[in-house]
Protein backbone atom coordinates (compact mmCIF):
# COMPACT_ATOMS: atom_id res chain seq x y z
CA UNK A 1 0.00 0.00 0.00
CA UNK A 2 1.33 3.91 -1.06
CA UNK A 3 1.41 5.78 1.81
CA UNK A 4 1.70 9.70 1.78
CA UNK A 5 3.96 10.90 4.21
CA UNK A 6 4.06 15.25 4.88
CA UNK A 7 6.96 16.77 5.55
CA UNK A 8 6.39 19.99 7.34
CA UNK A 9 7.00 23.03 4.53
CA UNK A 10 8.83 26.22 5.65
CA UNK A 11 8.20 28.94 3.52
CA UNK A 12 10.87 32.17 2.55
CA UNK A 13 10.06 35.34 2.62
CA UNK A 14 9.90 35.87 -1.22
CA UNK A 15 7.23 32.46 -0.85
CA UNK A 16 5.56 34.39 1.60
CA UNK A 17 5.12 37.41 -0.27
CA UNK A 18 3.78 35.65 -3.77
CA UNK A 19 0.80 33.85 -1.42
CA UNK A 20 -0.40 36.70 0.26
CA UNK A 21 0.15 39.07 -3.33
CA UNK A 22 2.37 41.17 -1.64
CA UNK A 23 6.03 42.41 -1.67
CA UNK A 24 8.71 40.61 0.78
CA UNK A 25 9.27 44.47 2.39
CA UNK A 26 5.80 44.06 3.50
CA UNK A 27 6.26 40.72 5.20
CA UNK A 28 9.47 42.11 6.87
CA UNK A 29 7.14 44.33 8.10
CA UNK A 30 4.15 42.59 9.40
CA UNK A 31 6.80 40.50 11.07
CA UNK A 32 8.26 43.50 12.63
CA UNK A 33 5.12 45.24 14.00
CA UNK A 34 3.71 41.55 15.15
CA UNK A 35 6.62 40.21 17.03
CA UNK A 36 5.08 38.89 19.74
CA UNK A 37 2.18 37.20 18.13
CA UNK A 38 4.48 35.57 15.73
CA UNK A 39 6.95 34.16 17.93
CA UNK A 40 7.85 30.59 17.36
CA UNK A 41 6.44 30.78 13.48
CA UNK A 42 9.91 31.86 11.85
CA UNK A 43 13.62 30.81 12.38
CA UNK A 44 16.63 32.42 10.85
CA UNK A 45 18.71 30.38 8.72
CA UNK A 46 21.78 32.86 7.94
CA UNK A 47 20.36 35.96 6.73
CA UNK A 48 16.81 33.92 5.10
CA UNK A 49 13.74 33.68 7.54
CA UNK A 50 12.23 30.51 7.31
CA UNK A 51 8.75 30.46 7.96
CA UNK A 52 6.64 27.13 9.52
CA UNK A 53 2.84 26.92 7.92
CA UNK A 54 1.61 28.16 11.36
CA UNK A 55 3.65 31.24 10.38
CA UNK A 56 1.97 31.53 6.88
CA UNK A 57 -1.38 31.30 8.52
CA UNK A 58 -0.78 34.03 10.75
CA UNK A 59 0.46 36.40 8.70
CA UNK A 60 -2.65 36.10 6.45
CA UNK A 61 -4.56 36.70 9.30
CA UNK A 62 -2.92 40.28 9.44
CA UNK A 63 -2.13 41.13 6.02
CA UNK A 64 -4.43 43.28 4.12
CA UNK A 65 -4.27 41.95 0.54
CA UNK A 66 -6.74 40.02 -1.51
CA UNK A 67 -4.79 37.13 -1.88
CA UNK A 68 -4.55 36.91 2.19
CA UNK A 69 -8.33 36.98 2.35
CA UNK A 70 -8.67 34.60 -0.50
CA UNK A 71 -6.52 32.46 1.64
CA UNK A 72 -7.91 33.06 4.43
CA UNK A 73 -11.22 31.93 3.36
CA UNK A 74 -9.75 28.39 1.98
CA UNK A 75 -7.88 27.73 4.90
CA UNK A 76 -11.12 25.72 7.18
CA UNK A 77 -11.48 23.68 3.73
CA UNK A 78 -7.42 22.95 3.33
CA UNK A 79 -7.46 22.31 7.12
CA UNK A 80 -10.69 19.64 6.95
CA UNK A 81 -8.73 18.13 3.95
CA UNK A 82 -5.54 17.24 6.16
CA UNK A 83 -7.65 16.10 8.62
CA UNK A 84 -9.37 13.72 7.05
CA UNK A 85 -5.77 12.70 5.64
CA UNK A 86 -4.54 11.20 8.97
CA UNK A 87 -2.55 8.11 8.41
CA UNK A 88 -4.61 5.31 10.68
CA UNK A 89 -1.08 4.41 11.39
CA UNK A 90 -0.48 7.54 13.56
CA UNK A 91 -4.36 6.57 15.19
CA UNK A 92 -3.96 2.56 15.67
CA UNK A 93 -0.57 1.19 16.01
CA UNK A 94 -0.26 -2.20 18.54
CA UNK A 95 2.56 -3.74 20.69
CA UNK A 96 2.53 -0.58 23.12
CA UNK A 97 4.37 1.59 20.71
CA UNK A 98 4.41 5.25 21.67
CA UNK A 99 5.66 6.87 18.21
CA UNK A 100 4.11 6.35 15.20
CA UNK A 101 5.56 3.60 12.73
CA UNK A 102 4.96 6.50 9.58
CA UNK A 103 6.71 9.57 11.26
CA UNK A 104 8.89 7.94 14.49
CA UNK A 105 6.80 11.10 16.04
CA UNK A 106 5.26 10.34 19.47
CA UNK A 107 1.85 10.60 19.32
CA UNK A 108 -1.29 10.17 21.69
CA UNK A 109 -2.73 7.34 20.59
CA UNK A 110 -5.80 5.43 20.54
CA UNK A 111 -7.67 2.92 18.89
CA UNK A 112 -10.35 3.56 16.78
CA UNK A 113 -13.27 1.31 17.19
CA UNK A 114 -14.85 -0.09 14.00
CA UNK A 115 -18.37 0.88 13.81
CA UNK A 116 -19.59 -2.20 11.53
CA UNK A 117 -17.31 -4.88 13.21
CA UNK A 118 -18.74 -7.74 15.64
CA UNK A 119 -20.17 -5.38 19.39
CA UNK A 120 -19.01 -2.56 17.14
CA UNK A 121 -21.43 0.61 17.41
CA UNK A 122 -23.64 0.23 14.12
CA UNK A 123 -23.11 -3.73 14.32
CA UNK A 124 -26.95 -4.18 14.99
CA UNK A 125 -27.88 -0.90 12.74
CA UNK A 126 -29.43 -3.04 9.55
CA UNK A 127 -31.15 -5.14 11.60
CA UNK A 128 -32.54 -2.76 13.30
CA UNK A 129 -33.64 -0.08 10.58
CA UNK A 130 -34.64 -3.55 8.66
CA UNK A 131 -37.76 -4.18 11.30
CA UNK A 132 -38.10 -0.62 12.05
CA UNK A 133 -38.95 -0.25 8.25
CA UNK A 134 -40.69 -3.29 8.21
CA UNK A 135 -42.98 -2.99 10.78
CA UNK A 136 -43.89 0.35 10.03
CA UNK A 137 -44.70 0.07 6.26
CA UNK A 138 -46.38 -3.59 6.45
CA UNK A 139 -48.91 -2.26 8.87
CA UNK A 140 -51.96 -1.32 7.33
CA UNK A 141 -52.13 2.12 7.96
CA UNK A 142 -48.16 2.41 6.64
CA UNK A 143 -49.63 0.84 2.94
CA UNK A 144 -52.27 3.21 2.71
CA UNK A 145 -49.90 5.98 3.26
CA UNK A 146 -47.72 4.77 0.90
CA UNK A 147 -50.25 4.25 -1.49
CA UNK A 148 -51.85 7.69 -1.44
CA UNK A 149 -48.57 9.21 -1.27
CA UNK A 150 -47.52 7.23 -5.34
CA UNK A 151 -50.86 8.18 -6.55
CA UNK A 152 -50.50 11.39 -5.22
CA UNK A 153 -47.03 12.01 -6.56
CA UNK A 154 -48.21 10.54 -9.97
CA UNK A 155 -50.87 13.11 -10.09
CA UNK A 156 -48.65 15.58 -9.54
CA UNK A 157 -46.28 14.76 -12.28
CA UNK A 158 -48.88 14.29 -14.73
CA UNK A 159 -50.58 17.81 -13.89
CA UNK A 160 -54.15 16.01 -12.71
CA UNK A 161 -53.33 16.98 -9.26
CA UNK A 162 -55.68 20.41 -9.14
CA UNK A 163 -58.42 18.41 -10.87
CA UNK A 164 -60.41 16.91 -7.53
CA UNK A 165 -59.57 13.15 -7.88
CA UNK A 166 -60.74 11.31 -4.62
CA UNK A 167 -57.55 9.18 -3.97
CA UNK A 168 -59.28 7.35 -1.53
CA UNK A 169 -62.21 5.99 -3.71
CA UNK A 170 -59.45 5.69 -6.09
CA UNK A 171 -57.66 3.07 -4.00
CA UNK A 172 -61.37 1.66 -2.99
CA UNK A 173 -61.03 3.24 0.48
CA UNK A 174 -63.52 4.57 2.41
CA UNK A 175 -63.00 8.09 2.79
Amino acid sequence: MLETISVPKSYSNSEIAKILGCKEEYVRQLKARNEEALEGLWSKDGNKTEWTQEGLDKLAELAQTLEAKTYRDTALARRTQEAIAVDHADLNYSDGQESSPRTGQEVSSYELPSTTASGGRYADLPETLGDMVGTTLASQDGVRRMDTQVVKSFLKAANLSDIGIDIEALLGKKS
